[in-house]
């Protein structure tokens, strides 16, 4: 596994831009640097799933029709952010299990697929935008034997100032919320309590750090 660091603003696929020279791969972590802007121009992949694969302290850009697949978290410093080009889109996966994705620079819909009560989900938000996130029950749903979702409730815990837009209940296997506002540089725990046609009830958090993009 290589550490590369942005030190150029140009192409991601040149090897030039990088400290050592090369270009980051599978395996490898990426640090796009303040001052430097970076674009993305063909799909690619970085990453090993463990720990931060992309930080992002400058400016990243997609190309249109393109992916980036990042195999591990994916950090966005103060004053960074992050193009995306039409029909283009980041998709983090961390243990075989994609987190989040976002498509498009009109829309981010953050799809989170909950599977290990321990574990507390993350993403991020600017204070500006009114953003969907989804949480993908279907894993834990098998697990029970395929059961089913009856209802959702979502609620805000926290001073960060994000506030529930709007609620949209359940949908197959799937509870969605659209979510606004926000301090920049605070942190909302949102939560998610479905319960179970077999009755059960289920709980999951998702820490969303406010951060301006």
């Amino acid at each position: 596994m290589s550490h590369y660091t942005s030190q150029a603003s140009a192409d991601w696929g040149v090897a030039s831009t990088w400290s050592p020279t090369g270009v980051p791969g599978f395996g490898d972590t990426a640090v796009i640097s303040p001052g430097n802007t970076v674009t993305v121009s063909a799909s690619t992949t970085v990453g090993d799933g463990s720990g931060s694969a992309l930080d992002v302290a400058g400016i990243l850009v997609l190309a249109d029709d393109i992916v980036l697949s990042v195999y591990g978290d994916i950090v966005e410093e103060q004053d960074s952010q992050i193009i995306e080009g039409a029909n283009s889109a980041i998709v983090s996966i961390q243990g075989g299990v994609v987190r989040y994705f976002l498509l498009g620079p009109a829309k981010r819909v953050f799809v989170l697929l909950p599977d290990n009560e321990a574990v507390m989900l993350s993403a991020y938000k600017d204070p500006g935008s009114t953003e969907d996130f989804k949480f993908d029950w279907s894993k834990v749903l098998t697990e029970m034997d395929s059961d089913s979702l009856a209802t959702s409730e979502w609620e805000v815990i926290g001073s960060g100032g994000v506030t529930k837009v709007s609620d949209f209940g359940v949908s197959g296997t799937t509870t969605k919320v659209r979510l606004g506002g926000g301090y920049a540089g605070r942190v909302s725990v949102i939560t998610n309590t479905v319960t179970l046609l077999s009755g059960q009830t289920k709980v999951r958090n998702l820490k969303l750090q406010i951060v301006q993009m």
